[in-house]
């Protein structure tokens, strides 16, 4: 009989971005610049939550980490948004 695979928990770290990601999205619902500004950052703290919560990318080593991975989703999606404006 095979064996069950094991996932690893998924961290508190990837469920706080996902839940502040989610607020910033809320928060871009009432225009203007505010809009702008919390949406870029809604998109890259979902891109980086999701993927740490499903594992496709490595775990920072520790929360203050995390501003080195948000340049470039915020690049990214920046781009685009220009592109489209």
């Amino acid at each position: 009989m095979a064996e069950p695979v094991s996932r690893p928990a998924r961290p508190l770290l990837a469920a706080f971005l996902l839940a502040a990601g989610v607020l910033l999205a809320a928060l871009a619902g009432f225009g203007g610049a505010v809009a702008v500004v919390a949406g870029l950052l809604a998109q890259a703290l979902l891109a980086a939550g999701l993927s740490w919560w499903r594992g496709t990318r490595a775990l920072p080593a520790s929360p203050r980490a995390l501003p080195a991975a948000l340049p470039g989703p915020l690049l990214a999606w920046g781009a685009g948004l220009a592109l489209a404006a």
